[in-house]
């Protein structure tokens, strides 16, 4: 079923993004990762907080 959702997440044409109550980044599908040019993941695999990765 995950699997599904991850398919259909990263499919969609708009940019997704989810965020923690504490501000960390859990998922960015492609199109979020390349509107806000975000890195595939963080050098040491950690999250990495929105407020710090976005800026306006």
């Amino acid at each position: 079923m995950y699997e599904h959702h991850d398919t259909v997440l990263h499919s969609v044409r708009e940019g997704v993004l989810i965020v923690a109550a504490d501000g960390r980044l859990m998922l960015a599908n492609d199109e979020a990762r390349r509107l806000l040019e975000l890195p595939r993941t963080s050098r040491d695999g950690s999250s990495r907080n929105c407020r710090a990765s976005i800026r306006g």
